[in-house]
């Protein structure tokens, strides 16, 4: 498939919301998430996840520069809609990984979740990792409950 062949979309109200950009990347994050989520895989703090680099996301969505996405991510993070960590057993390892602050709002309620038992914590589940101790930054006021960190 050419680059011309390949096609980009977005939900109308998060564009209204986030933007055009933004909402191209929560299509692309959303497909992403619910693929782990139905493999059951990269499940840290209660919260499906995925990650890239921006200079990755710049070769997918080659139309946009590297500072057209860093605004997109940063304007999802700053109203709320997605959260960042780095899970990444090498630390030098400086790709981001993204997850939805609200997964009903933004993933396919028909995507199958995960089979961990409500309120289980993904270190429950035998011979998986929960990643690095390295700890997520919480924003002022979030009362240790939404992660965050900077891009």
């Amino acid at each position: 498939m050419t680059r011309e062949a390949k096609s980009h979309s977005f939900s109308h109200a998060h564009a209204k919301e986030f933007g055009i950009v933004a909402a191209i990347f929560i299509r692309n994050l959303a497909f992403w998430i619910e693929h782990n989520r139905a493999n059951r895989t990269n499940f840290y703090d209660d919260r499906w996840w995925t990650y890239n680099s921006i200079k990755a996301f710049q070769k997918l969505f080659w139309y946009l520069t590297e500072k057209q996405i860093r605004g997109a991510l940063e304007k999802l993070v700053e109203k709320g809609g997605l959260f960042t960590g780095h899970y990444h057993e090498n630390k030098y390892d400086r790709r981001t990984w993204y997850a939805f602050a609200d997964e009903v709002r933004f993933l396919d309620p028909d995507v199958p979740a995960s089979d961990l038992p409500s309120g289980a914590h993904p270190s429950d589940r035998a011979g998986e990792s929960n990643g690095p101790s390295e700890k997520m930054d919480m924003p002022k006021g979030a009362g240790g409950s939404a992660p965050t960190a900077n891009l």
